[in-house]
């Protein structure tokens, strides 16, 4: 099954976007026609060319990493060069190793 399938595909609820991220994780009925609860699905996030800053806070904290408000900057803008550069959306090991790159450059 293709994981973008309408309503039932693994990413069909994963959005890159920085804009409205946030209200996204908190009320997903605010951006989506069904909460993504009721076919077993939850809101995920891609790190990417088009990721915000709140979309970076709420990637940190799903896996369980810290960073200041410039770190995130920093992490925000490395993101989208590598993005850019491959062409795609990062994975959450290649986040994890900007993360800790920024993280102990800056401390």
């Amino acid at each position: 099954m293709a994981k973008n399938k309408p309503i039932v595909g693994e990413n069909e609820f994963t959005r890159e976007s920085g804009i409205g991220i946030a209200s996204l994780i908190d009320f997903p009925l605010g951006m989506l026609p069904l909460n993504p609860q009721f076919v077993g699905q939850k809101v995920g996030i891609m790190i990417g060319k088009k990721s915000g800053k709140d979309s970076v806070k709420i990637k940190l904290r799903e896996l369980g990493l810290t960073a200041n408000d410039e770190q995130v900057r920093i992490i925000l803008d490395k993101v989208k060069d590598e993005s850019i550069r491959k062409k795609a959306v990062l994975n959450d090991d290649e986040f994890r190793k900007i993360v800790e790159e920024v993280v102990s450059n800056n401390d």
